[in-house]
């Protein structure tokens, strides 16, 4: 039983940290949110829901970049869509900014289901003692 819990315990702090090592490789990317426009549909993948991968072009602090996007909604060319880009790199069209939150949330679960966790081994051992 105590190799079951170690394990467990392992796993979880596995997945703990590689989910926190994650959200630190991310932190300090200042998003900006830049209008760009679709000056070619690349692929379009219709499976589940519609996938496209477009190239935009869009300026930041006056130069021009065209870079390739992900959407999951149908675009025309010449459309003009909101992208996130880092400002420090603006040949970098992030994706991750919904990510981010999530990783976050699921990292505050996990959290308090080892807390959960410990808590009950805590009372177990008392009761044990006793």
């Amino acid at each position: 039983m105590k190799f079951v819990n170690s394990m467990l315990v392992a796993a979880y702090l596995l997945i703990v940290g590689l989910t926190a090592w994650s959200l630190v490789q991310n932190f300090g990317i200042k998003e900006v949110s830049v209008e760009a426009e679709i000056e070619d549909i690349l692929a379009v993948d219709c499976r589940s829901k519609i996938n496209c991968t477009l190239l935009c072009r869009y300026s930041y602090n006056g130069r021009e970049y065209e870079e390739k996007v992900s959407r999951n909604s149908s675009c025309r060319k010449g459309d003009k869509i909101n992208i996130v880009i880092d400002a420090d790199h603006p040949d970098t069209v992030i994706e991750f900014s919904k990510r981010k939150r999530s990783k976050a949330i699921f990292l505050s679960v996990l959290l308090g289901i080892m807390a959960v966790f410990a808590i009950v081994l805590l009372i177990k051992a008392f009761r044990h003692k006793e």
